[in-house]
């Protein structure tokens, strides 16, 4: 399985999204969560985003959720970059 999971920097407008193979950890309790917050720590928030069962449908995903916000790949890693709007 693949897990969409998305920091927002609040305070450098920085929002990347990464493609993990295990599902995002809350920063309270450290549970397991396939969508919803995860917490913010240090100025980032973190959301997981959901549970694909290729890495092409969260490639899909990402291209689909972020797609008015110019989202990029960075390099060869499963991690893109998208513009900051403020909301989620």
């Amino acid at each position: 399985m693949f897990y969409v999971i998305e920091t927002a920097d609040n305070n450098t407008r920085e929002i990347k999204i990464y493609i993990s193979p295990e599902p995002g950890r809350t920063n309270v309790g450290h549970k397991q969560l396939i969508n919803g917050w995860l917490g913010l720590s240090n100025g980032r928030s973190e959301y997981a985003h959901g549970e694909f069962i290729s890495e092409k449908d969260a490639i899909k995903f990402i291209r689909l959720k972020w797609k008015d916000r110019d989202v990029h790949k960075v390099r060869d890693v499963n991690y893109y970059t998208a513009k900051w709007t403020g909301v989620h």
